[in-house]
């Protein structure tokens, strides 16, 4: 499902993380993402690919346990073995996710004609942007408010999203 907005293009996943959603790390730790408490700033965040790339350099989130291995290491291809496969996916930054927000009742619309898709559920998705060493940033779906999660306590759903490749 491709998304296209103010110039900017961003391919999200047929399928998420369980219901019961992912912790995003088992420890604390600076994942060396786009890291600041300040909500405007989380918002201006789009640089989930590079945020992702970081953060599964670390142990604590590598695994697909956690959000931003669990997103790197997410793929999907066709009957055919065509499509996007593991490292060309990552978990989505917090403006990635508002432009998700934005369009979701298009995303989900769309999602609904294609067999074996999930769509988006109106509940928290975790970003790979991160509040501090501790917390990580997520949006809630069903009103677009933003948040700092304990990383480590609390689990929330993951969507990979990638780059539309021409």
């Amino acid at each position: 499902m491709v998304v296209v907005e103010g110039g900017k293009m961003l391919v999200v996943a047929p399928t998420e993380s369980d219901s019961e959603g992912l912790l995003w790390s088992s420890a604390a730790v600076s994942g060396g993402g786009k890291t600041t408490p300040d909500r405007l700033v989380a918002f201006y965040d789009w640089s989930g690919n590079a945020n992702t790339a970081a953060q599964i350099t670390h142990a604590e989130c590598s695994s697909a346990a956690y959000a931003p291995g669990f997103c790197a290491q997410y793929s999907r291809v066709n009957a055919n073995g065509k499509g996007l496969t593991a490292g060309r996916w990552w978990l989505p930054s917090e403006g990635e996710l508002m432009m998700i927000y934005a369009n979701m009742r298009k995303i989900n619309y769309c999602l609904s004609l294609i067999e074996g898709t999930t769509q988006l559920s109106e509940t928290w998705y975790w970003s790979s942007t991160e509040y501090n060493e501790s917390f990580a940033w997520h949006l809630n779906l069903y009103d677009g408010i933003a948040n700092g999660h304990a990383k480590t306590a609390v689990k929330g759903r993951v969507r990979p999203v990638s780059a539309f490749l021409i």
